[in-house]
């Protein structure tokens, strides 16, 4: 379940990665069109349990209103030791947290997993090391995001569909569930 970022936003977050990029050319960069906020990632689901999981999803979505996100710091996961993702931070004017509780729960019962068990942090994924970054590169993927701006306007989640391949993830859209305006 993700919501899409705005493609300048996209823009600049790409824009910034490629000035960190080129001093890491090995690392697993996102490619700009897979860009998203995740609300709740599921793994792979019974195509069985994918009716279901869609009648949840618009109960969940239901009272929702349209959101407005911003851009706000970075840094990666987990914070100490091996980083796993390198990450774009997001703000949101709503209440995120509200919706992504009731996506999340909906979402995990439909496909029969228990709830995760570590608080929500919306971000962007911008990047996947390979292998250990030193304190020197954790802190040049830092500089450069530091300062990045960028609004934007989200009125619909998407449950997406993806396939790893040998070039990156391909993403389809299975279903939009529309936030009321």
């Amino acid at each position: 379940m993700v919501f899409e970022v705005a493609a300048r936003v996209r823009g600049e977050i790409v824009g910034r990665a490629e000035a960190v990029a080129a001093e890491l050319p090995n690392e697993r960069w996102v490619a700009e069109k897979n860009l998203h906020l995740t609300l709740c990632f599921l793994g792979n689901v019974d195509s069985h349990r994918v009716g279901g999981l869609g009648r949840s999803l618009v109960r969940a979505f239901q009272g929702s209103r349209p959101m407005k996100f911003g851009i706000e710091g970075c840094g990666m996961f987990p914070a100490r030791g091996r980083p796993r993702v390198g990450w774009v931070g997001v703000r949101c004017s709503g209440d995120l947290a509200e919706l992504q509780g009731r996506v999340s729960s909906s979402a995990l019962a439909a496909v029969g997993r228990p709830a995760e068990a570590r608080d929500y942090h919306a971000h962007i994924t911008v990047v996947r090391p390979k292998r250990g970054w030193s304190g020197d590169t954790r802190r040049r993927f830092e500089r450069v995001f530091e300062g990045l701006t960028g609004e934007w306007k989200v009125d619909r989640g998407r449950l997406m569909e993806s396939r790893i391949g040998s070039g990156g993830a391909a993403y389809r859209v299975l279903e939009e569930f529309a936030l009321a305006p």
